[in-house]
């Protein structure tokens, strides 16, 4: 029997999603090494920066270890350029979440979390705290 001890630790930091068939699609399986991974790293930069899969040239010159890696990735259509100074991937919202849509997940969250504490804390004691949304409703304004 498994106990809560022996499950792995679910770890919290943000990810990008990749398929797991990707590398075998026929336009990413044709890349060069040096493409695939300027692929990879691209999709992990535009994860971290949540740029909705936007690169700046800058970065893309930087992470880029061959120069026809990008022309590559153009040519393939993993890449477009949106202007001299940013690129864009193609499929990156397809697979990830946007830039609104992270950010609503974390108001979300941390919704959730001021209503936990609210049942947590203040409804078993009965307590009201001042500056607690639920105990002190706004009225017109629906809490959750």
């Amino acid at each position: 029997m498994l106990r809560s001890g022996d499950l792995p630790n679910f770890d919290g930091r943000p990810t990008v999603r990749l398929h797991q068939g990707m590398p075998e699609k026929g336009s990413v399986a044709a890349l060069s090494d040096s493409a695939f991974r300027l692929l990879i790293e691209a999709i992990c930069y535009c994860g971290r920066e949540e740029s909705n899969g936007r690169v700046p040239s800058v970065i893309l010159n930087r992470l880029a270890t061959k120069r026809t890696a990008i022309k590559e990735l153009v040519d393939r259509g993993h890449m477009e350029s949106v202007d001299a100074d940013t690129w864009f991937l193609t499929d990156y919202l397809r697979w990830n979440r946007s830039d609104a849509e992270i950010q609503a997940f974390r108001e979300s969250k941390a919704q959730s979390g001021v209503l936990g504490a609210h049942n947590r804390w203040h409804v078993p004691r009965r307590q009201r705290v001042k500056d607690c949304p639920h105990c002190y409703p706004v009225k017109g304004v629906e809490s959750a």
